[in-house]
């Protein structure tokens, strides 16, 4: 978590394994949603959940595959035309990306809403 704390990445955080389960899977339905289009960390305790025993209800992947969709994103990998991104931003152009990244993360809230009902034990 610590590695992507200050990137602008939506951050979910678990406290058991159900949670971690659902979360992962509505991860792809908020990154790709055109609001937000941002990566989305599920991050959970590295230790207690991955080693001890808990009940996990888990999903034909037939009713994963149809909540989650096609994947939307147009950008991909070809070797017959290259291209490249870069880190960089100059200052007349950061901050505009930066006001971008918070107005993602501000309309993440609302769709991961569409997904979670929210309830005391989580929120």
């Amino acid at each position: 978590m610590m590695a992507s704390r200050d990137c602008g990445w939506v951050q979910i955080f678990v406290e058991d394994v159900q949670e971690a389960y659902d979360w992962t899977i509505m991860a792809f339905k908020i990154a790709e949603d055109a609001n937000v289009q941002l990566p989305v960390a599920v991050n959970l305790d590295g230790f207690t959940l991955t080693h001890c025993m808990m009940d996990l209800k888990v999903l034909k992947d037939e009713d994963v595959a149809k909540f989650v969709g096609k994947r939307k994103a147009e950008l991909k990998l070809d070797p017959e035309n290259p291209i490249s991104y870069g880190s960089l931003a100059l200052p007349e152009y950061y901050l505009e990306i930066k006001r971008q990244q918070v107005e993602a993360l501000e309309n993440a809230h609302p769709v991961t809403e569409k997904f979670w009902k929210p309830t005391a034990r989580h929120w």
